[in-house]
This record gives C-alpha cells, structure tokens and sequence, in this order.
C-alpha cells in the first residue's frame, strides 16, 4: 500500500473511530470537564481542529505551486532532528505531557458549538488535501512547523505527525468519554 493509500485510509478510519466515540455522548455532555485542569471533549476536538487546520495554508501553497522552503531546508539534519523529535513527542503511547503551543491551546478560544461537524467536515479538508500534495512527499519536501518557520520537517513526517497527534487524543477523549457516561 502506498504511503498515500495508508495516509487516506488512517485518517478515514480515524474518523470513524472518534465518530463511534461520540455516537457514546449525549450531545452538551462533550463541553464538560471530567475534572479542573482537563480539557472538554470539545476542547479536545477543538485543539485536534486547529492543528490540522494551520497547515492548510503549507498544504495550499504546495497544491497551487507558491509554498517556498524555508531557508534553514537545506540543513538536512535540521530537518530529520526536528521530524524524529516531534514525531516521537506525539506518538499515542509517549505518556509525557507536552506543551501545546499557543495557537493550538483550545481553552484560550471559545469552543464553537458546532464543534463536531466543523471537526468531520475539517477533516475531510484535511484528506484533500494530503491527496492533492502527497506528490510533494515523494519528493523529500521540507515544510516548516504551523507554529515556528524554524522548525522544519518532511512533508511526509508532518503528514505522519498530524495522524499521530490525532491517535493520541483519541485516546485522551477515550479516557475523558468513559468518566463522562
């Protein structure tokens, strides 16, 4: 199977996953915490949204042929540091907390109530959009972090950055839908 392929099919059934997870929760039960200092499903959703979504504008630019690398593309290393170490930070059995960065932090945002289907249909967006520059991936492109230019990683990690990140808090909501029913 092409890295394409499983990239579609992971995220597809990642979808359904968190679609059966929901199915779970009466509709108003997703905004409460479990506990203070935790986020609301909604929150969660909300914060997984929000990651996919800021590197629409990367995804767009590679698709319409204006994305240019950062400079700092050329190093190599730079690149291989960065995607091994924030692909190992995100991995869904990693048990250590990280620090979600500013733009990502739900709990500064209010939370839409239409949370769930901004989150499907984002999703969807997401899907596209890897279909549409998965050619880039083949090609060894750099991309730069949503949140840092100097922070920079393969299409192809970023793309396995975002499916992990998206395991991860699948499991958090998980953990948050069973104190929630």
């Amino acid at each position: 199977m092409t890295d394409q392929k499983r990239w579609k099919k992971e995220l597809e059934d990642l979808a359904e996953d968190y679609s059966q997870l929901l199915l779970k929760i009466d509709g108003q039960k997703i905004f409460l915490k479990p506990e203070d200092g935790s986020w609301s499903l909604a929150e969660l959703l909300y914060h997984v949204l929000l990651v996919n979504e800021s590197y629409f504008p990367i995804f767009k630019g590679l698709i319409d042929r204006k994305f240019n690398q950062p400079f700092i593309a050329r190093f190599e290393i730079l690149a291989r540091f960065f995607g091994s170490h924030i692909l190992t930070s995100v991995q869904p059995d990693n048990q250590r907390k990280t620090l979600t960065q500013s733009i990502w932090q739900p709990q500064n945002l209010e939370v839409p109530k239409d949370i769930v289907n901004l989150f499907f249909n984002s999703h969807s967006v997401l899907i596209e959009y890897i279909r549409k520059s998965w050619m880039y991936s083949d090609m060894g492109y750099v991309i730069h972090s949503p949140a840092n230019r100097m922070i920079i990683y393969h299409l192809d990690t970023a793309i396995e950055i975002i499916i992990q990140h998206e395991r991860r808090h699948l499991l958090q909501a998980r953990k948050i839908a069973e104190k929630l029913v």
